[in-house]
């Protein structure tokens, strides 16, 4: 199990940097933007090259390029409001190496769904056994979208999973 999780993540890690170089390409040839927008119609047609890819879950792949997006919208928005990071220019999104890329997010019942048995279910992983800290149906994400992110932290055989209620 711990190599599918490795496995869903260097998934996602080549998703991020395959998207951010089709980006940086796309100024540095044509002069153009590439958005959201584009690379996520673009997904489709990936999946079908990619193997690797057409297993993962397309709303977690979608929430990777939103991530990206994400990172640049705050690299443009420091860029032109002046803040400096200890006196440098703002930082451009970066690729991620292997290890530099530790979560994947999804949304809960799209590709992952906390069970009653205390599990955690993914998509093409299986169950994952979690220890949880408050009760599922605690205050304050009673009856609200949640979201699930898988987090690998400390080594490879540590594996969390973090519920995330919308703030009211």
């Amino acid at each position: 199990m711990t190599s599918l999780m490795t496995s869903l993540l260097n998934t996602h890690r080549h998703l991020y940097n395959s998207a951010l170089a089709e980006r940086k390409a796309a100024y540095e040839t044509q002069k153009r933007t590439v958005g959201y927008q584009e690379q996520s119609a673009h997904l489709k047609t990936s999946r079908k090259e990619n193997p690797y890819l057409a297993q993962a879950n397309f709303s977690s792949c979608q929430r990777t390029l939103k991530r990206l997006d994400r990172a640049f919208q705050a690299f443009f928005r420091r860029i032109k409001s002046g803040e400096k990071e200890i006196e440098r220019t703002p930082g451009y999104p970066r690729f991620r190496g292997y290890g530099r890329f530790d979560s994947v997010e999804f949304t809960h019942g799209d590709g992952a769904k906390l069970t009653t048995d205390g599990r955690a279910y993914f998509q093409n992983v299986g169950a994952v056994k979690v220890k949880r800290h408050r009760p599922q149906d605690a205050p304050p994400c009673r009856g609200q979208r949640q979201d699930c992110h898988f987090l690998s932290s400390g080594g490879p055989m540590v594996r969390r999973v973090r519920l995330r209620c919308p703030r009211r």
